[in-house]
């Protein structure tokens, strides 16, 4: 990570932040060392991907800065401007919210983020007029699975790499199109908990790096496939499924029996959480952990079908 960078980010988030605020007081809270987000006060500065590209980026921030989008997305902070480059990198600024807590499961918004969802995927695209890119959600897939790839070869890895022969195209790249049976909506392209924040008492949706036109279905994958796990409770994603029907999502037409429209999604997001366990458990020169080995699991699973 460049400490150039750092400074530069801070300094923004300083002066966003406004009278009394002071740079050196600046906290990195980035997870990621090579895309780091600093915050000052109520204020974060995020330095986006090194590849990310100049003109998506800014169609994916307009559509957080449109009405249409008021309270289900955190809308970006001027700078002026909404993007802007620091050192060779394209950098935006966004208002500071509360995030879910990790360590008190019973209380997470699932309801709530059932029902953004809903809103999200009934937006009119049209009615954006920003010229929004594919979702990126399948090329996210794709990325974790060249991780593992790289890896020496393993039965692990093998069983990750026959699972995502399995999925269709459009699941294993954004240029090929969704079915022309399913919808096209507005997607977050990576939605999870980490993704919701509390501002101003409500919460909204925060990281507009995958958000563009797809199925919506791919925003329902990451809890159907954390369900199959088990990670998720029955009750909890029974719960969230009849909150996003009945908020009028439609990624899914029958909240009884929502696989019909969802199995591809969620096998893809399940072959996407096996190939970031390998590349996880190698990273750190480990086994697998429990969690990590049933992803594997589950990944042999599909490759056997």
């Amino acid at each position: 990570m460049s400490d150039g960078l750092v400074e530069r980010l801070a300094a923004i988030a300083a002066e966003l932040a406004g009278e009394g605020a002071v740079a050196s007081r600046a906290k990195l809270i980035s997870r990621r060392a090579d895309d780091p987000v600093v915050s000052v006060g109520d204020v974060v500065v995020k330095a986006h991907a090194g590849d990310a590209e100049s003109t998506a980026l800014e169609a994916r921030v307009a559509a957080a800065a449109a009405p249409e989008t008021r309270s289900i997305l955190a809308a970006p902070l001027p700078m002026p401007g909404y993007v802007r480059v620091e050192l060779g990198r394209l950098v935006t600024a966004w208002p500071r919210g509360v995030p879910v807590d990790p360590e008190n499961p019973d209380s997470a918004p699932w309801i709530d983020a059932a029902r953004l969802l809903a809103r999200l995927h009934r937006i009119d695209l049209a009615a954006l007029e920003l010229g929004l890119p594919p979702c990126g959600a399948p090329d996210r897939v794709v990325r974790a699975v060249d991780r593992a790839r790289a890896l020496p070869p393993s039965a692990e890895r093998e069983a990750v790499e026959r699972a995502f022969e399995t999925l269709p195209p459009w699941a294993r790249s954004s240029d090929t199109p969704p079915p022309h049976d399913r919808p096209l909506t507005l997607v977050h392209g990576d939605f999870h908990l980490g993704q919701l924040v509390l501002l101003e008492g409500a919460w909204c949706f925060i990281d507009v790096d995958d958000l563009g036109r797809g199925d919506p279905a791919w925003d329902l994958a990451r809890p159907a496939a954390w369900f199959i796990a088990g990670i998720i409770a029955p009750e909890t994603w029974w719960g969230f499924v009849h909150a996003y029907v009945e908020a009028g999502g439609i990624a899914v037409d029958d909240a009884r029996d929502p696989w019909r429209c969802l199995e591809p999604h969620a096998r893809a997001l399940t072959v996407q959480c096996g190939a970031l366990a390998l590349s996880a458990a190698a990273g750190a020169q480990r086994a697998l952990d429990e969690l990590e080995t049933t992803w594997i699991e589950l990944c042999a699973r599909i490759g056997s079908m």
